[in-house]
């Protein structure tokens, strides 16, 4: 996985945004402060109150979550840190994402972010290298009766994410499993189950919203029957109590909180 991927994420959860679309990370930023010294030392302390402010519609936290995923290597987003989004075809950069990029131009938010990234890319250099934990892959395969489609899917550790997770295609990024660097691996385990059960349902649920809270709630109830079916409910507890509000812990929970039609595709996908 491109470090650079890290360092977007790494900015993004210093940025308090609200829900849904943050990636803002308490944990992660006390972590850092602790290693780098607080933010207000450097350049990021003001440049995350201009991001606050810039990704502050919905539309924008989500779009430029893609950022993540322009480039593939490192190296090749720091060739192209000073060259505008929309100069790519000019300046002859390459080794893009054409289509994260498409979707990208024109977005001041997703330049300033860029912008932030070059600056804080030699603070991020001063942490220890990420190590995946070997026991990670191991104990998500005891897992797929949870989330059978956990094994279709590969699941890559990025600290900054720390609690959270995030679904790309053919792969699910998680925070650190190791103890100290991340909310350890039941958690980050957990949120991998979450996310493939989030994607199983929107394949059978196709929906063209950036967020879809009914197509959340429904992996939550699905993902939380399973969990019971499999004999896996006490480690599904102690994930589960880690999220806010009133949450759907099984299928029963859904009636009513989601459209009938996919309450039904979630009950068929329950019975596979």
């Amino acid at each position: 996985m491109s470090s650079y991927a890290s360092l977007v994420l790494h900015v993004l959860a210093h940025v308090q945004l609200p829900e849904p679309g943050s990636l803002h990370e308490p944990a992660y930023v006390e972590w850092c402060a602790a290693r780098l010294g607080g933010i207000e030392r450097r350049e990021l302390g003001d440049d995350v109150r201009l991001l606050a402010a810039l990704l502050a519609p919905l539309e924008e936290r989500l779009a430029v979550q893609l950022l993540p995923r322009l480039f593939a290597r490192d190296a090749d987003a720091a060739r192209a840190g000073s060259i505008d989004l929309e100069d790519f075809p000019r300046q002859g950069v390459s080794s893009y994402d054409e289509a994260v990029w498409r979707h990208l131009i024109g977005r001041r938010a997703a330049e300033v972010l860029r912008v932030v990234c070059e600056v804080e890319r030699l603070h991020l250099a001063r942490l220890s290298p990420p190590s995946p934990d070997p026991a990670l892959q191991r104990y998500l395969a005891e897992l797929t009766p949870a989330a059978p489609s956990l094994g279709a899917l590969r699941v890559v550790e990025l600290r900054p994410l720390w609690r959270r997770g995030r679904l790309t295609s053919g792969e699910i990024w998680v925070g650190s499993a190791r103890s100290g660097e991340g909310p350890g691996r039941l958690h980050v385990a957990w949120q991998a189950c979450h996310e493939a059960t989030l994607r199983e349902v929107g394949e059978a649920w196709p929906s063209s919203a950036g967020y879809d809270v009914a197509l959340e709630y429904a992996a939550l109830g699905l993902l939380g029957e399973r969990a019971g079916r499999a004999g896996l409910a006490a480690d599904h507890a102690v994930w589960f109590q880690t999220r806010a509000g009133p949450l759907p812990r099984g299928i029963q929970d859904l009636e009513g909180r989601i459209p009938p039609a996919l309450f039904a595709r979630v009950e068929r996908l329950a019975e596979r």
